[in-house]
């Protein structure tokens, strides 16, 4: 079996990364209420003090609860197909298609955070969630490493010819 495994060096960083930015989105909220005058200044800063409140909080909890955990495991596979979360084996032959979504904003300031998605012969999709606790070069290391892995030993890939996208 083969692990995939988040630095605790790198998650500690980026919680203390994302308290700073909390607490300077609180300052800015601060400004945005009782220092600054102008009406369009206030509405701007308070725009961009709850995104960033929202972004990095939910960056600090998810990062904290990484550090609390025992293990630093992400997601694991092995020569017979990759895992879900629940310990479900989907064996390399029925991955149609895989692919990356990177980390963007979503819908009222959501961040959407870099997972990878397995799309399975039978419509299905198994999702792998980084939760933000790789690096940018992390992931797209295991992205092409995947990428490798379901072109080389995919069946049904290697029958139909399915465009696989990073």
């Amino acid at each position: 079996m083969i692990t995939i495994d988040y630095n605790r060096m790198t998650v500690m960083r980026k919680m203390m990364i994302s308290l700073l930015c909390i607490i300077g989105s609180m300052g800015l909220a601060y400004a945005a209420v009782v220092k600054i005058p102008d009406l369009m200044w206030k509405l701007g800063s308070a725009a961009l003090s709850i995104m960033g409140i929202v972004y990095f909080g939910r960056l600090f909890s998810i990062t904290l609860r990484a550090m609390i955990r025992k293990q630093a495991q992400l997601f694991v596979y092995d020569e017979s197909g990759i895992y879900k979360e629940n310990g479900d084996l989907v064996p390399w032959s029925s991955i149609e298609q895989f692919s990356v979504v990177y980390t963007r904003i979503g819908i009222l300031f959501q961040p959407i955070f870099t997972h990878y998605v397995f799309k399975l012969a039978n419509g299905e999709q198994v999702v792998w969630h980084t939760y933000d606790l790789l690096t940018n070069e992390e992931a797209k290391q295991w992205a092409r490493v995947l990428q490798q892995l379901v072109q080389a030993r995919g069946i049904i890939n290697q029958r139909i010819g399915s465009k696989i996208s990073v």
